[in-house]
């Protein structure tokens, strides 16, 4: 949806958010596909409504881990279908914020744990 990035935006403004992660969904060899650009093209946009840092993160199997997770807890298939964007997304930010300590003693902007930066 086009109008999706200024909604954010104001989003992110009312709740003084400090930045934005957007998984960015490699090919499992680390190359980009057709969804890592439109991710690209979609942070650009969300960038230009935004006061504040939008960062990538490698989101590979991010979905697979937690439609595993949502079965070994025993959610039903139909359950497990309307939330498993949500827990990938959980996911994601976990691995993002796990990730910052590795972060602060790297050189900024470096994607060798699977941040980038846009500013």
């Amino acid at each position: 949806d086009e109008r999706a990035p200024g909604v954010l935006g104001r989003i992110a403004r009312k709740e003084k958010v400090e930045r934005v992660v957007v998984g960015l969904p490699l090919l499992l060899d680390g190359r980009e596909g057709e969804q890592a650009k439109f991710s690209r093209s979609f942070a650009a946009r969300l960038a230009g409504e935004l006061e504040v840092p939008v960062e990538f993160f490698d989101e590979r199997l991010s979905s697979a881990q937690a439609k595993k997770t949502l079965m070994d807890a025993g959610v039903k298939p139909a359950r497990r279908k309307r939330v498993s964007d949500m827990i990938a997304a959980a996911l994601i930010l976990r691995d993002y914020i796990e990730a910052i300590p590795r972060k602060e003693s790297a050189q900024e902007n470096s994607s060798e744990d699977g941040r980038e930066t846009i500013e």
